[in-house]
């Protein structure tokens, strides 16, 4: 084959070369630009329907349906992404190349392996391209080629002579290897040009991308932009933008499509350009400049492989480049879709809460309003058209009406629709979709720092990231935090709500309640008219304010919950910023290690608080039993006492706390009366107690020996629990009470009603198994100290009641009311614990009980309170920080400490100091002034003579002068010489001629005679 049948056979090679290059690798561009134009086109179709369905639920208003579509779109955009753009090595163009090279490899079957031809002199001659070792072999070349011509005559000569043939005209030959010519020629070096051209389309395509990321970015900015709340807290249906596309779908595909025409124009070129250049190339082969050594089937392979390493190595860098910018993508909209669920949820929520409760509870306190408006003029009707009794029994009617209106059916009406709206379902429904939403957000991204994505990205180059990672660490706790203590704010307001609305009823009922007794003791039926028109009042303006506080109360934590979600989306945006995403995980590297840092600190931090507060207990029960043995050993060696006078403040207190009750409004003076409660609305239970009182009338009906003795200081209850207790039990048991407080204080009379009563009203009774029970009743004493006086004999009626109720406890269940200190002398003296089965010691008040208490009256009068603020105390604590509280509760929980503390538990005491500390009532408003500190140091100078006396009226819980003097043996006229003087120095008061120690200084006095060893 020569030279030009060569040629001509290259030129037909090249044109099969071309079609079989688009028939594989040009295929697998097409197939690869397809797919991009596919994902685009996937794009904008899903834009274009998000399109049609904003519309239709803007003209529906659907805020929530908005929100849901948006994070929808962007759901589906993040499936698009996640199928499109994935991490290809490059296995399908490693494909394409080989079925290319192999092809075109067979197709050169037609062309030799091998072709010898002459080396013609102009192969010997450099050009001005060639480099310095080609130059020098071809001079080389030229002086052997010129020598061998030099002497090619004498080798002529000489062989004539000798009779030999003549040797052929010296020539140089060369082997032009044509097979891997052409193949390199006119496959390989065509293939590695088209490389450059691949990366230009890449580089399109990843421009194309970045451009859809822009414009796919600033729609999901406008769309987050739409449904933030305006100003006014309004929702923002009017700003919503309908026309959302974005971008031109067709520019972005025909820019691909031209990518196409540029891979295939690459690889075919010109071919006049090829032809010209493959007869320099056969011209030139198997010369210096193109040694045949060139050509060999082992360079071919090896030039065969580094173009194959090369392509597959630059476009798997390519679809890295891809992949991380679709990974930056899907950041962005996996951001924007946690961002709208987010809001979705706090919409929903927000929109739930008012709907189902806040919107039907306004309402219903509306109706009741109403119903109370109704009721008031349905009064003032009746009060023009009379003023006499006929008020009174219109008040009764009224009263029943208004109680079936309210506390029958407006406040169980109210309840059940707290009960129905399951507010804290809602919460933790909305808590958990959130949560569940961000621990969807993906575990592994992959970035790049650099903030343009126009190279093929190696794999050093990628950075990795987990959104849910940071989001869970650093962002997620702020707001998923919010929905505990939010369920809780509701629950507790709400609980406090039901509580405000269920006492307007008890308002309205206790003022007309209390205008029918003021009208029954005075008969002045105006100013009880006037009582009963301040109650309604006052209802009227407690539902206004539960109103009011609802509407505050739901629009505080709405906005307190919006600002929660926004600074979290604001948080997560960061990691749509490459930059920022470094200094986060930087700060959760930092953060992560300070926490665990922190953790072995508070470890180390347990083991010493636990220690420190063990070794206080212990030192201040050292100091405390110092003081105690110093003050107690200085009482019994002090020869004399320092000079002291009895101070007459606890006197004249007294004496302006009746004056500033009587100034107090009749309901208030009512409610706070000092007495055994006859109703249960203010009962703070005791559960124990009652229980053990359930059990020892259990055990009585199964024939057990099981008298019952409730004992306690004054005020603790005891009565009020036995109340409780018998009208419990009223329906089942014949149930006889002897108050014996007011008695006369003879024990001998006292013990001649016990014993009648235990012999009389038998009355026949039937137990639940049908057993006729004719004698089995139950038989209550309030008063047991009555029973006895303290002095040789005094115990003697004691003792027969005793009797009395060991012969008669399995007909007659006993339960006897005994105060503590009375007990505790009469168990030390005639061992009075062994006559009862169970001894029910009524435990001390807490702070939080007197406080319920206290609250629970003053509920019931409609007024409002104003605590004054505490008087600042100096501490030791001084460096302890105080935590943010509500100012006003913070004054209302120190004064109920500061009331605690004075009273000394005690609850009458208490009220007394309550009524004592209002200082005026201005707008249906309590203005409180704090409790004075009185000074009860007066208690040491008191004479030892009184002492005894002071100990005798607290073991007998009281005296009349007869007992008294009976006790101390003492004359009619000394007797009440010794009282006159211990009331006017304030230490006894007195009431129905019976004297008792004063309540303000009973709990100083008894712990003076405990150090005294007076008490035990």
């Amino acid at each position: 084959m020569n030279t030009k049948e060569a040629l001509e056979k290259a030129a037909e090679f090249r044109v099969k070369a071309d079609a079989l290059f688009a028939g594989t690798v040009g295929k697998w561009v097409s197939d690869e630009l397809e797919k991009h134009k596919n994902i685009i086109g996937s794009y904008y179709d899903l834009v274009g329907k998000y399109d049609e369905k904003n519309r239709e639920l803007l003209d529906k208003k659907n805020l929530s349906g908005l929100i849901s579509l948006r994070r929808s779109l962007r759901d589906n955009v993040l499936t698009i992404l996640e199928k499109g753009l994935p991490l290809i090595p490059g296995k399908h163009i490693e494909e394409a190349l080989n079925s290319f090279l192999e092809t075109s490899f067979e197709m050169t079957d037609e062309f030799p392996d091998t072709r010898h031809e002459v080396q013609m002199p102009v192969c010997f001659l450099s050009a001005s391209g060639d480099s310095f070792p080609v130059r020098m072999l071809l001079r080389g070349k030229r002086i052997l080629f010129g020598i061998h011509c030099f002497f090619y005559p004498v080798e002529k000569l000489f062989r004539k002579l000798a009779g030999r043939k003549y040797a052929p005209k010296p020539v140089w030959k060369r082997h032009v290897p044509l097979r891997s010519l052409i193949y390199r020629h006119l496959i390989l070096e065509r293939l590695d040009n088209v490389l450059e051209e691949i990366d230009a389309v890449y580089l399109r395509i990843a421009e194309v991308y970045s451009s859809l990321w822009q414009e796919d970015d600033k729609l999901a900015e406008e769309q987050y932009a739409q449904i933030n709340k305006l100003p006014d807290g309004s929702l923002p249906f009017g700003d919503v933008i309908v026309n959302t596309m974005p971008g031109n779908e067709a520019g972005l595909i025909e820019t691909l499509e031209g990518c196409k025409e540029n891979i295939t124009r690459a690889f075919t070129g010109s071919a006049a350009e090829s032809t010209e250049l493959m007869e320099q190339r056969v011209l030139i082969a198997g010369t210096v400049k193109h040694p045949a050594k060139m050509y060999n089937i082992q360079r071919v392979g090896e030039y065969t492989g580094k173009i194959k390493k090369r392509y597959i190595r630059r476009i798997t860098d390519w679809n890295r480049t891809l992949f991380v910018l679709g990974e930056d993508w899907k950041i962005s909209v996996e951001v924007f879709a946690c961002k709208f669920h987010v809001y979705k949820e706090y919409y929903d929520l927000s929109d739930g809460l008012f709907r189902k409760l806040i919107q039907p509870v306004g309402e219903r306190l509306d109706l009741m309003g109403k119903r109370i408006e109704e009721s008031g003029i349905e009064i003032m009707d009746q009060q023009s058209a009379v003023l006499n009794a006929g008020l009174m029994e219109g008040l009764r009617g009224m009263k029943l009406k208004i109680k079936q209106s309210l506390q029958l059916k407006e406040v169980p009406a109210i309840n059940e629709i707290i009960e129905s709206s399951d507010f804290p379902g809602l919460i933790e429904k909305a808590e958990s979709a959130i949560r569940q939403r961000i621990e969807m957000l993906s575990q592994k991204r992959s970035f790049v720092k650099s903030a343009l994505l126009d190279h093929p990205v190696s794999e050093n180059e990628v950075e990795t990231i987990s959104p849910y990672g940071l989001v869970s660490f650093e962002m997620a706790p702020g707001l998923l935090v919010h929905f505990p203590k939010l369920k809780s704010n509701f629950i507790g307001f709400i609980q406090a709500l039901q509580v405000e609305i269920g006492q307007i009823p008890d308002i309205v009922d206790f003022s007309i309640d209390s205008a029918l007794s003021f009208m029954e003791n005075t008969g002045d039926v105006e100013k009880g008219y006037k009582i009963t028109g301040e109650g309604y009042q006052r209802a009227l303006e407690t539902l206004k304010e539960a109103g009011a506080k609802q509407e505050e109360f739901f629009k505080k934590e709405d906005n307190s919950l919006f600002d929660a979600a926004q600074k979290f989306n604001d948080d997560i945006h960061e990691l749509t910023d490459n930059e920022n995403v470094f200094q986060i995980k930087f700060r959760i590297t930092r953060a992560r290690a300070i926490e665990k840092s922190k953790q072995i600190r508070n470890e180390i931090g347990k083991k010493i608080r636990h220690l420190v507060p063990l070794l206080v207990i212990e030192i201040r029960k050292m100091f405390g039993y110092i003081s105690d043995s110093t003050h107690k050993l200085r009482k019994h060696f002090e020869v004399e006492g320092g000079a002291g006078y009895i101070s007459t403040d606890v006197s004249d207190y007294l004496t302006e706390t009746e004056i500033a009750i009587q100034r107090l409004p009749f309901v208030y003076q009512r409610l706070f009366r000092i007495e055994p409660l006859d109703s249960f609305e203010f009962y703070i239970d005791r559960e124990s107690s009652f229980q053990k009182l359930g059990l020892a009338y259990g055990r009585w009906k199964e024939g057990k020996f099981a008298p019952v003795a409730i004992i306690g200081e004054r005020g603790s209850g005891k009565t009020t629990l036995l109340r409780r207790f018998v009208k419990e039990n009223a329906p089942v048991e014949k149930i006889e009470i002897l108050d014996l407080h007011g008695f006369p204080q003879d024990p001998e009379k006292i013990f001649k009603s016990i014993e009648d009563l235990a012999k009389t009203n038998k009355t026949a009774m039937v137990d639940k198994n049908g057993v006729h029970a004719a004698n089995r009743r139950m038989i209550a004493v309030d008063g047991l100290e009555k029973l006895f006086l303290g002095y040789v004999g005094g115990f003697y009626h004691l003792r027969k009641t005793m009797e009395l109720i060991s012969l008669t406890s399995h007909e007659i269940f006993w339960i006897c009311i005994c105060h503590e200190y009375s007990w505790k002398f009469l168990d030390r003296s005639v061992s009075i614990s062994d006559y009862f089965g169970y001894h029910i010691k009524l435990s001390e008040l807490q702070v939080s009980d007197i406080r319920k208490i206290i609250e629970k009256r003053h509920s019931y009068s409609g007024y409002k309170l104003e605590f004054p603020p505490p008087v600042k105390e100096k501490t030791l604590l001084w460096f302890r920080k105080n935590p943010q509280v509500d100012p006003a509760e913070y004054n209302r929980s120190r004064f109920f400490e500061k009331l605690y503390s004075f009273s000394r538990a005690n609850i009458a005491i208490a009220l007394l100091l309550w009524l004592r500390s209002t200082a005026k009532v201005e707008d249906n408003t309590f203005h409180l002034e704090p409790i004075e500190n009185l000074n009860f140091a007066f208690i040491r100078y008191v004479t030892p003579s009184k002492m005894p006396m002071l100990r005798a009226m607290i073991i007998h819980n009281g005296l009349t002068p007869m007992n008294f003097s009976m006790i101390f043996r003492l004359s009619e006229d000394e007797t009440l010489l010794r009282l006159y003087q211990l009331k006017d120095d304030g230490l006894l008061v007195e009431k129905d001629g019976v004297y008792n120690v004063n309540p303000l200084i009973y709990s100083p006095l008894i712990k003076y005679l405990l150090d005294l060893n007076l008490l035990h």
